[in-house]
This record gives C-alpha cells, sequence and structure tokens, in this order.
C-alpha cells in the first residue's frame, strides 16, 4: 500500500509537471495578451479550486476503484496548482536577459527559450519537489474513497478497531 502511494504521487507529479508547463505560460501576463492571459487564468481558478478527494470521487465513479482515479486526481489537481505557480513564477522574472535577448531579433520561441525559462526552471523545479511531497500525503487520503495506496488499509483497519494494523499503517504513512 505504501508502495501505491508512493506511485500515485510520484506518476501524477510526474505527469503534470509536464502539463502544467504549457498552461503556466498562456496563464502569465507578461507572455501572452490579454484575451489569452484572462481566460486561462480564469480557467485555472475554477479547476484549482476543487479539492484532490472531489476530483478522486468523480474519477473513482468515473472509472472504478484501484490507483488509477488517484493518479488522475493527483493530475488534475496538481496541474492547475502548478501552472499557477510557474505562471507566478514566469511574471517575476527580470526582464534585462528578455529584452537582451529580444534586441538580437530573436523569435519569440527563442525568448522564451533562453530569457525566460533559465530564469524560472529552479523555481519550477523547487515547485515540482514542493508538490511531490503534498501530493504524497493527498494520496494516502484518496484511499479513504477507494482510489488505492495506504489510506485504503487505513480505512480498512480503524473501522474493525483492529488497533495494531492501523497503528503500524499510520507509522508507515509518517515514514512515507
Amino acid at each position: 500500500g505504501a508502495l501505491t502511494t508512493v506511485e500515485i504521487a510520484l506518476l501524477g507529479t510526474t505527469v503534470s509537471a509536464a502539463l502544467a508547463l504549457p498552461l503556466g505560460f498562456l496563464s502569465a501576463r507578461n507572455v501572452v495578451s490579454p484575451p489569452v492571459f484572462y481566460p486561462a487564468r480564469a480557467i485555472l481558478n475554477f479547476f484549482r479550486s476543487v479539492d484532490t478527494l472531489v476530483y478522486a470521487l468523480v474519477f473513482v465513479a468515473a472509472v472504478g476503484l484501484g490507483p488509477f482515479p488517484g493518479v488522475l486526481a493527483v493530475i488534475a489537481y496538481t496541474t492547475t496548482s502548478l501552472a499557477k505557480l510557474y505562471s507566478e513564477a514566469i511574471e517575476g522574472i527580470e526582464r534585462g536577459p528578455v529584452d537582451a535577448i529580444t534586441a538580437t531579433g530573436a523569435t519569440r520561441l527563442q525568448i522564451l527559450r533562453f530569457g525566460v525559462l533559465p530564469q524560472v526552471l529552479p523555481l519550477f523545479l523547487s515547485y515540482v519537489l514542493y508538490r511531490l511531497e503534498t501530493n504524497i500525503r493527498a494520496a494516502t487520503i484518496l484511499g479513504f474513497v477507494g482510489a488505492g495506496g495506504i489510506g485504503f488499509y487505513l480505512q480498512t483497519y480503524l473501522p474493525m478497531i483492529h488497533y495494531p494494523a492501523a497503528s503500524t499503517t499510520l507509522l508507515v504513512k509518517v515514514g512515507m
């Protein structure tokens, strides 16, 4: 169960980090025009307001029990959360390198690649690692609704008043 929990969090975070990259650029005020920025930011805000547990309930109902709906729930929430963090990092970049690259006649993609990305990559990595940590905790809770992982065992042992097994499960969770 602990391994499944870590797998759910790791797979969900990895996919989310990749999916959030274009969404982060689309929702950064200093990179795209207002007709793109405002709808992108509104959509991110809407989907980010839904908790991982709600996504898990929806995906368990849609695809059944097991770790797969847990991964989908982690992806759904983490993608929007990371995209918001990415966009804020992009909005906080220094204009100097971007202006210098623009002055050389670089294309829009080259400006993003060589002027923006090097400035935000360390922040992106720290955000992904932070979300991985929170997703491991979230993946535990997802087991309570049938989305696999160590939470399933915790949900099984507690109602049976099987405290030694529940305590061991909790200790494994804390160790993770």
